[in-house]
């Protein structure tokens, strides 16, 4: 069933248990489960939900993207550049509890449901564009900061601007919660 065998299973099984990710479920949904080698490093792995049958009956969510043209315009003059990525950045989202059941999986350990945001679930990048969006808008941030799902571009003219623009969006980040990047 998982490709690395139980062994890699129970590590990343382990893992995403021990931050309160996942919890144990009795919900009639069960999807299916494989195991992925990670690209940069063959020794860790991604747990991979097949989320197709749940994703068929979950409501879209609309929610806008930037666009390139957008971005273009904004970033005219700039001479610095810098990008962050929230490093598994829908786990940071908690799930309803009355929305948890419809995310259960089983492995060889067990059946479980995720109590955060899953990746697959064809509404989670629409989600968190919305709320990371939200964020930059709160803390005022969107004069230099631009967000693609949980990718946040910075942009600015000079390089002491730059720093500054890095330690607001920083530091707007930690205050909503948010602990790596």
């Amino acid at each position: 069933m998982f490709n690395g065998g139980q062994k890699r299973d129970r590590r990343t099984g382990g893992k995403i248990t021990s931050k309160n990710l996942i919890e144990e479920s009795y919900s009639p949904f069960a999807a299916p489960v494989t195991l992925a080698f990670k690209k940069e490093d063959n020794k860790r792995n991604r747990l991979c939900i097949d989320f197709r049958d749940l994703n068929k009956i979950v409501t879209p969510q609309a929610q806008p993207f930037p666009l390139i043209e957008d971005l273009v315009i904004k970033t005219r003059n700039c001479k610095y550049f810098s990008t962050l990525d929230i490093n598994s950045a829908f786990w940071s989202i908690p799930l309803r509890i009355e929305d948890r059941k419809k995310t259960a999986f089983v492995t060889q350990e067990g059946h479980f449901q995720w109590t955060c945001l899953p990746f697959g679930l064809k509404t989670s990048p629409a989600i968190f564009q919305r709320i990371l969006s939200n964020i930059l808008r709160k803390h005022q941030l969107t004069d230099f900061t631009v967000n693609y799902i949980y990718d946040i571009l910075v942009f600015s003219k000079s390089y002491n601007e730059h720093i500054n623009h890095l330690s607001q969006l920083l530091e707007a980040i930690k205050q909503e919660g948010f602990q790596r990047f």
